[in-house]
This record gives C-alpha cells, sequence and structure tokens, in this order.
C-alpha cells in the first residue's frame, strides 16, 4: 500500500494530482470528511485498503471422505469381478 506524507501547504487535490489519482478517492481511503481540512504530517493511503472477503476459504489441505463409497462388484462376461465404476467405464467405451 502507497502512502504519503502531507506537507505544510499541501492540498488533497494537488497531492492526487502529483499521484494521478482522484482527491474524492483518497478521501474516502482515509475516511476524511472534508477534504479541505488536512493536517501537516498526516499520512494518507494512496490505495483502496485491502477488501476483507466474507467467502469462506477453501481449505489448505485436501479433505477425505469420512466413509468409502461402497461399490458393487458383479463378475463380468470373461469372469472378472468388476465395480460399477469399472462398468460404467466399460459402457461408456463401448465402440
Amino acid at each position: 500500500m502507497s502512502t504519503y506524507k502531507i506537507k505544510q501547504g499541501d492540498t488533497l487535490s494537488g497531492i492526487a494530482s502529483q499521484h494521478g489519482l482522484n482527491y474524492k478517492d483518497i478521501a474516502k481511503w482515509n475516511n476524511i470528511s472534508d477534504p479541505n481540512r488536512i493536517q501537516a504530517g498526516a499520512t494518507l493511503n494512496l490505495s483502496a485498503p485491502q477488501q476483507q472477503s466474507t467467502a469462506p476459504k477453501a481449505p489448505s489441505q485436501p479433505t477425505s471422505p469420512t466413509s468409502t463409497p461402497k461399490t458393487s462388484s458383479q463378475p463380468n462376461q470373461g469372469g472378472q469381478t468388476t465395480t460399477l465404476l469399472g462398468q460404467i467405464n466399460e459402457l461408456i467405451n463401448k465402440p
């Protein structure tokens, strides 16, 4: 975050102009209700504050299911046992 220390004689619009910003944005970012009244020696934030996300964060570690999914096994045409997922894959990949 970029900052600026106000000097004697500075104006908010002058500071904004020097940094390619709008004085209204600087006033908002710094909770300045009267842009004509700034205090020499005070420090201004020259960028918007970081937004706090209200969305829940994704877990940092992948989570595993609490139980193992149940599968059914059946012998296929060759007498081998396949799972339901294997049967689905066979159907999808049939020419």
